[in-house]
């Protein structure tokens, strides 16, 4: 099963690799080689596949050289690479990407499953009680300055167009639900 994997590899016949493993890592009786796993990291990559390869690469290296070919991450991104790094022993590589992560605000949302891997990873591996709850108290100040963020933004539309917030309260108490949709959306029409 190795070999038919590692030659769907080579040829880059990744969808094909893609069903045979989902199949075989199915029924749980495949375990990868290294080798095979290399050489499907390096037809993800082929494919442009970057997270996938990612995931699949054997290799702290990898993931580093892998990470700076996509440039701006998001939280997906994030939590692959935080994940890979994790599985490979890394967690002090791992522990930098979070950090990374949570200086990268940039208008994302907080995705409560990257500090949840190393919560974890802290409780279950290391037995670090200490370092799971920094972890956290630090998750926990990234959802107040996310909601605190969301906040002052409604209230930044609210103050630039009170004339517009008292019309919507007059057209809510005077005109029936129907007549208040159409107007909502003629108004998402011509200020959004």
């Amino acid at each position: 099963m190795n070999n038919v994997l590692r030659v769907k590899a080579y040829v880059s016949a990744v969808d094909l690799m893609d069903e045979h493993k989902s199949q075989w890592l199915d029924d749980g009786k495949l375990k990868l080689e290294v080798e095979t796993m290399e050489a499907m990291a390096v037809a993800y990559e082929k494919a442009g596949s970057i997270l996938k390869a990612i995931e699949t690469t054997t290799s702290k290296q990898e993931v580093y050289r892998l990470r700076d070919m996509i440039g701006k991450m998001g939280n997906e991104e994030y939590l692959i690479v935080i994940r890979s790094l994790l599985k490979l022993g890394d967690v002090k590589g791992a522990q930098e990407m979070y950090g990374e992560w949570e200086q990268a605000k940039g208008g994302a949302e907080f995705d409560a499953r990257i500090p949840g891997l190393l919560i974890s990873r802290h409780c279950e591996d290391e037995g670090d009680e200490m370092k799971a709850r920094q972890m956290l108290n630090s998750s926990r100040q990234k959802v107040k300055e996310t909601e605190f963020q969301l906040f002052l933004k409604d209230m930044a539309l609210t103050l630039l167009f009170p004339p517009v917030v008292t019309s919507v309260i007059w057209l809510c108490t005077t005109f029936p639900p129907v007549i208040f949709l159409l107007m909502l959306v003629l108004f998402d029409m011509l200020f959004f």
